[in-house]
């Protein structure tokens, strides 16, 4: 997949299937045939909020507007016409566990939907969806950046309950962890 931004720089990410008959559509006519992940980040990182909050969870995140803007944009013609919208739920941030039901086109994933054993630390992330096949054990969670081999850190849009600044993210050892909101980390 090859994503052009608006500087008219390119960057190719492979992507594979994450899962079939996933995904709720936003339309309420049931799943999303597929469901699709990058295998790796793209080369540029970002922060999910320009400060060190979590309140507004991901929906309310400047991580979800560069996704759903830039990235979005970034994909070709022919790709865009294919996506259907989808409701993905996320805890809501500024230490709740009350979950919120974003309408995305493009998303990242929540903790549990890399593997639900990560939802243990609290009841609110098992409410985040349901884990994806394609992820399997902490090798799987590995993710390079395009133009590397090296693995990167890379964010979940998964709010931590827990305190009001950071998300949860994983570690390019595969392993799942929290960080302030405003560090730099993979898409």
């Amino acid at each position: 997949l090859t994503l052009t931004y608006s500087d008219g720089t390119t960057e190719t990410l492979d992507v594979e299937i994450a899962g079939f008959d996933h995904d709720d559509l936003a339309d309420g006519m049931g799943k999303a045939a597929i469901s699709w992940i990058v295998k790796e980040v793209p080369t540029s990182t970002h922060s999910m909020n320009s400060s060190v909050t979590n309140v507004g969870g991901w929906d309310s995140s400047a991580m979800r507007s560069y996704v759903g803007n830039t990235i979005y944009n970034a994909l070709p013609d022919e790709v865009k016409s294919m996506i259907k919208p989808v409701i993905k739920k996320t805890t809501a941030g500024g230490m709740s566990t009350d979950i919120i039901e974003s309408v995305d086109n493009l998303w990242i994933p929540s903790i549990v939907e890399l593997n639900s054993s990560y939802a243990s630390d609290d009841a609110a992330y098992a409410s985040e969806g349901e884990p994806y096949d394609v992820y399997t054990d902490t090798a799987s969670l590995q993710k390079c950046k395009s133009d590397s081999a090296v693995t990167s850190n890379y964010w979940t849009r998964s709010a931590v309950t827990t305190y009001k600044y950071g998300f949860w993210c994983v570690y390019n050892t595969g392993e799942v962890s929290s960080s302030g909101a405003d560090s730099s980390m993979g898409v």
